[in-house]
């Protein structure tokens, strides 16, 4: 699925751009009314919207320290790295598939020593500069997990094909029941994915939003940050029902 943030980006001022082009067509509470709904909706950007939105899908996974349950290998889904350019000459994780990758050598040495499944294919259809489950495997070599330990899924596009891909790997290998590590946001739409593949899932989420409380004045008004999460919850739901219709879910 594209992103769709830009557009969520330009809701509010494209809304106040419409009440600024029909003010001669509206009386003047009317014509204040729809600056106060602007500024309301630019609001729901901030903390208290990206929160809740957040939440819409967080709630469905308890913050655990450890997964609730029995697995046979851990499966980490790419989100994203930040490609090659002259003064930048190597693949690196972006903050996402850093964090899910930090939090599956977190669990090979804390919960239990299993294999890992990265899965990610390459940032580019020329793959001249590497895949992300590569780049997720050197982020886990330098965590302390075995080489041997490390199975590589590294032609999966989206969270679909992380999904069928990783499945193709596990039952080659006779794996049925995996711990899934994503961020809680995500995890809804990958949990699913891997599901409909025939593979059991212990989820294993991390990084979740509702679970971090505001850090100062700056978290209660609008701003880049809080737009993404507001985002990334619509893209999850829009894309949950992307996936339904394909029967993807």
């Amino acid at each position: 699925m594209t992103h769709i943030d830009p557009v969520l980006t330009l809701v509010p001022p494209g809304f106040f751009l419409l009440i600024l082009l029909s003010r001669r067509h509206l009386s003047r509470t009317r014509f204040l009314a729809g600056i106060l709904l602007s500024v309301a909706i630019l609001y729901w950007t901030s903390w208290p919207g990206a929160w809740l939105s957040s939440a819409s899908l967080e709630r469905f996974y308890p913050p655990v320290d450890l997964p609730r349950g029995d697995a046979e290998a851990i499966v980490v889904f790419a989100a994203g790295a930040e490609p090659v350019y002259p003064t930048h000459p190597r693949l690196e994780a972006e903050k996402h598939s850093y964090w899910r990758t930090r939090h599956a050598a977190w669990l090979y040495h804390h919960w239990k020593p299993l294999p890992i499944v990265v899965c990610g294919g390459p940032i580019n259809r020329s793959a001249r500069e590497g895949t992300l489950a590569e780049m997720m495997r050197e982020i886990l070599i330098r965590e302390g997990i075995p080489a041997e330990a490390v199975w590589l899924e590294n032609a999966s596009g989206d969270t679909h094909e992380n999904a069928q891909f990783a499945a193709q790997i596990l039952r080659a290998r006779g794996i049925r029941r995996v711990a899934l590590v994503t961020e809680g946001y995500h995890m809804l739409r990958s949990e699913l994915s891997l599901r409909k593949q025939g593979i059991a899932v212990v989820p294993a989420p991390c990084c979740f939003f509702t679970q971090r409380p505001p850090q100062g004045i700056h978290d209660w008004l609008p701003n880049a940050e809080l737009v993404r999460r507001n985002y990334q919850a619509l893209h999850e739901w829009i894309g949950l029902a992307w996936y339904w219709l394909r029967g993807w879910v």
